[in-house]
């Protein structure tokens, strides 16, 4: 671009001589010459502008489906260490499920043997030597079977709660990280697209204006059609 431009100027430096009585006496055929090589000049750079703009609308396509291949690569290669991340977390809720099962199924049986020593001894014992508010849950089975189950069922409960949460929160954590990778780069790719057409279309423009001066010859002009 810079040596067709040189040229041009060379062409524009020309005009000025001939115009200013330095050319010699073959005026017009010159500025024909000058002419045909600046509109020469000129679809040169227009061809050479388009060749630029599909070999810069090439390499970004060429880069957005390498961004959108490693980006995929690398949601496969997260999701194959989230789920090993998850099969270890269901693991560990599933062992302290049994854990909570087994502490429930001990604290049921030594309440069970507690009201069961308690309903054999009660009318021959004095209840002053047992807390009044021991002997009231020991006196009555169905209140602290249920208090007990409920106990159990509120750990449980909980223990699910956390489960599902942890699942959650890596499954968002993950499709939010790539999603806001594509779209970004979604963003990128429209922004440099259009900065290519920006520059493509200033330097079309350019070339476009770059008009040589042919004052003095309007005769020819006009029987060119021009």
């Amino acid at each position: 671009k810079k040596i067709i431009f040189g040229k041009l100027d060379e062409i524009q430096q020309s005009v000025k001589r001939m115009e200013d009585g330095q050319a010699g006496p073959d005026y017009r055929d010159r500025m024909r010459e000058l002419r045909s090589e600046a509109e020469r000049l000129r679809a040169e750079l227009l061809r050479d502008l388009e060749q630029l703009e599909t070999h810069l609308m090439s390499n970004e396509i060429q880069l957005q489906l390498a961004l959108d291949e490693a980006i995929t690569d690398f949601d496969i290669q997260m999701g194959d260490t989230t789920k090993f991340m998850l099969e270890g977390a269901d693991q560990f809720f599933r062992h302290l499920e049994m854990l909570e099962k087994n502490f429930s199924a001990a604290v049921a049986e030594g309440a069970q043997s507690e009201m069961e020593q308690f309903g054999a001894s009660g009318s021959a014992v004095d209840l002053t030597d047992f807390d009044a508010k021991k002997a009231a849950f020991l006196s009555n089975r169905e209140e602290m079977m249920t208090a007990i189950q409920n106990f159990f069922e509120a750990h449980t409960n909980l223990i699910t709660s956390k489960d599902d949460s942890m699942q959650a929160e890596v499954k968002q954590w993950k499709n939010t990280f790539f999603n806001d990778h594509r779209e970004r780069q979604y963003k990128r790719n429209r922004e440099r697209i259009h900065e290519i057409k920006e520059l493509v279309e200033e330097a079309r423009t350019e070339i476009k204006e770059s008009k040589v001066g042919f004052t003095g010859d309007s005769d020819d002009e006009e029987g060119n059609g021009d």
